[in-house]
């Protein structure tokens, strides 16, 4: 069954809505299917606006309400993210040019911005590729040393513990990765690990970053983060490193100083960065939605071996 949300239905409910709102962007003309919701009923439908000049100049997604919609989880968490986190970190999220939800489907429609290295020929996406990547990660090490707040006692307990106990009791792990969070957890209960809480994405990857041609004057040069559904403001660190880190290619050596500029905010041993990455996918294995188990295992794999190989190959450095 599928439940997207068919375009020709969407543009009739809110055309009047678009062509008021779109006036100054040259106003709108039509849209094409951007992703189809391929029989996923947590993905919103999602279109390309164009304008009288045939020009790209918006998104448009939307979801039925009657089910869990990703579409209002990613307007309510963009919105009160990029509050939280004011105007220098926050400039990476868009502001919605108008949303609502008419006869029972949530909509909301987005400034358009280019994808990452789109359009471009392999030298210019190479060079473009360098000139971001150390905007992402300068962004994400700021934001987790604004966004840290304490656990307490009863959250150590229920938001790290009971969850890696959890993971730890799936099947389908690894024995390393069951003595891995067997370790961490002794770590918290004998208070040799404190851990925190940061702002996280939790689905940071290269096809979730954009330019936005509008807005490259601000210091991270146009970077825009999109798809906020799951990302939340008391959420764990490390798993956005680890895989933006593996999207982007980001060396070795660099890597290695991220993560212990991370370790240094979050005042942990490098070895508990294990115990953060554990955590997310913790949390992420009770929130899969219709992700697949077993991609979310290839993808626990992955991210465990990367940062496991490169903690354990690192040599002591002061910070």
């Amino acid at each position: 069954m599928n439940v997207g949300v068919s375009k020709n239905l969407i543009i009739t409910l809110i055309k009047d809505t678009l062509e008021s709102e779109l006036v100054d962007l040259g106003g709108f003309s039509h849209a094409n299917l951007l992703l189809d919701a391929n029989n996923n009923i947590d993905i919103a439908s999602k279109f390309v606006i164009f304008n009288n000049n045939n020009e790209m100049i918006a998104f448009l997604f939307c979801g039925y309400s009657r089910i869990r919609s990703v579409c209002s989880r990613n307007l309510k968490n963009n919105v009160e993210i990029k509050m939280k986190l004011g105007d220098e970190l926050g400039a990476v999220l868009l502001t919605p040019i108008v949303s609502g939800d008419i006869e029972g489907i949530e909509y909301s429609v987005w400034p358009y911005c280019n994808p990452l290295g789109s359009d471009l020929g392999f030298i210019r996406r190479k060079i473009q590729l360098f000139q971001y990547r150390p905007l992402v990660l300068n962004w994400l090490r700021n934001v987790n040393e604004y966004s840290i707040s304490s656990a307490s006692e009863q959250e150590k307990i229920d938001d790290f513990v009971h969850p890696l106990q959890r993971l730890m009791g799936n099947k389908s792990i690894s024995m390393r990765i069951k003595d891995e969070i067997e370790w961490q957890i002794s770590c918290v209960e004998t208070r040799s690990w404190t851990p925190y809480f940061v702002l996280a994405h939790n689905d940071l990857w290269e096809g979730n970053l954009l330019v936005n041609k509008y807005n490259v004057k601000n210091i991270y040069h146009g970077l825009t983060v999109i798809d906020w559904a799951g990302g939340s403001y008391r959420s764990f660190a490390i798993y956005d490193l680890v895989r933006i880190s593996i999207s982007l290619k980001v060396s070795r050596t660099v890597f290695s100083d991220e993560l212990l500029a991370h370790c240094a905010i979050l005042h942990c041993d490098k070895r508990n960065a294990m115990g953060y990455l554990l955590a997310s996918f913790a949390f992420l294995a009770e929130n899969l939605d219709q992700f697949p188990e077993d991609r979310f295992i290839q993808l626990l794999n992955d991210c465990f071996i990367f940062l496991d190989e490169r903690v354990c190959n690192m040599k002591d450095r002061r910070r």
